[in-house]
């Protein structure tokens, strides 16, 4: 995993590339040394800076034994066994060991909450200072409250199915993923740092004799035409992401979907897209959204993979009530699935693998759904289900691992998200 390109790279890259096109211009145009050191040799020296800075600027590639930092020609790496502590400063995570000090910016990284996991899932738990809120944070950014859904009228479930509450009609997947259009948003600082920049210059060759007004005209117009493809490729690049959002969503759900609280159900009670807010909070497992076959009949879970990152809940996602049971043996009902479903293999090229058998159960209740989480005897999360009511969520349990006798204790929620550990252990 390895950062990515940001807005300060393409700045500098971008002023490299102008100062080397003004220089060439300008050297082509002039007839001594002393005509090119005036604009060529500050433009000239302008690039090299710029081009010396992207290449001393730090850069941090993540395996899955160390952190490495590449400054220049020198290398830096931080072995995960090592990590003594992992904090935020700002908008930085800063990791620390024994004998060296890195910041990493998740932003950086084409996935930012993948990284946050991938480092989380790396360090002890003693180091991992960061909660859940900050991650998403860091990751996603600011909380957006979501706009609300049209009011449509209540349509007819399968016999026997239990949609959760506040479930509306048939509403479009399409219409969930409305395309964006360009806006002021679209236009980077750094965007309108370059076009000041850009026509400045332009002011400074209306003053310049020839041939310099020229070869500074041409790289001017170089540059608008630069800048203005470089914020509609972006402006695409998005455009695209959410068309394509909108494809895989529909391919696995249907065209037409149930909004209930936290889920999208097809219209037959089979497929679900589930983002509750318990999941974009998840104390455990990160901010994650699942893809679900479900049986119409009974509400069932029969396969759940586990996806990417999919918004940011605001409020509280604290349960009312928590209880923790252990299985006599670590028991893999093969129902829980890290990746995507089959389905999405067109948009996304990533085989589901299954997440492990689990040993330690807890039953979180809230307002509106009921949750099973799954971990393993090392203490990774397996699975986790969704449900209506404690009674659907026995029914689960007893269908994934039939014939089990669970004794099931209380734990105090505000205790700490780890706190149910040590009564599983006295079990």
């Amino acid at each position: 995993m390895t950062e990515t390109v940001d807005s300060l790279d393409t700045a500098l890259r971008t002023t490299t590339t102008l100062g080397l096109l003004v220089a060439s211009t300008v050297a082509l145009a002039s007839r001594t040394v002393g005509e090119f050191a005036v604009v060529g040799g500050l433009a000239l020296v302008l690039g090299g800076v710029a081009a010396l800075v992207v290449f001393l600027r730090a850069r941090a590639v993540l395996d899955d034994t160390a952190l490495h930092t590449y400054v220049g020609w020198r290398v830096r790496s931080i072995p995960w066994s090592e990590v003594t502590s992992v904090t935020v400063e700002g908008r930085r995570v800063v990791v620390t060991s024994r004998g060296a000090r890195t910041g990493l910016d998740p932003r950086r990284f084409a996935h930012p909450d993948a990284m946050l996991r991938f480092v989380r899932d790396r360090v002890g738990l003693d180091a991992w200072t960061l909660d859940e809120r900050t991650m998403l944070a860091l990751a996603l950014g600011p909380p957006a409250r979501p706009a609300p859904l049209p009011s449509r009228t209540r349509g007819d479930a399968p016999a026997g199915y239990r949609e959760p509450p506040r479930a509306s009609g048939p509403v479009a997947v399409a219409t969930l993923f409305p395309l964006p259009r360009f806006g002021r948003a679209d236009v980077s600082a750094v965007d309108v740092a370059l076009g000041g920049a850009v026509l400045a210059a332009a002011g400074v060759a209306l003053s310049l004799p020839e041939p310099w007004r020229s070869g500074v005209f041409v790289a001017t117009i170089g540059a608008v035409a630069a800048l203005a493809y470089r914020v509609r490729a972006r402006f695409v690049v998005k455009r695209e992401m959410q068309r394509a959002r909108a494809l895989r969503n529909a391919a696995f759900v249907g065209g037409l979907v149930r909004i209930a609280h936290g889920a999208w159900t097809s219209l037959d009670g089979t497929r679900r897209r589930r983002h509750h807010a318990v999941d974009l909070v998840d104390p455990w497992g990160g901010s994650h959204q699942h893809y679900e076959r479900i049986d119409p009949t009974t509400g069932e879970t029969l396969e759940s993979y586990l996806a990417t990152s999919a918004g940011v809940f605001e409020g509280d996602a604290r349960p009312r009530t928590r209880e923790v049971g252990v299985l006599p043996q670590p028991i893999d009902s093969k129902r829980h699935f890290d990746g995507f479903p089959p389905e999405l293999a067109r948009w996304i090229d990533r085989e589901a693998i299954p997440r492990g058998a689990a040993k330690v159960l807890v039953i979180d209740t809230y307002a509106d759904a009921v949750f099973v989480h799954r971990f393993s005897a090392s203490r990774d999360c397996v699975g986790d289900t969704m449900h209506a009511d404690r009674d659907a969520a026995m029914r689960q349990l007893a269908s994934e691992y039939p014939g089990v006798h669970i004794e099931w204790k209380p734990v105090d929620p505000a205790a700490g998200r780890w706190a149910f550990w040590s009564v599983a252990l006295s079990s």
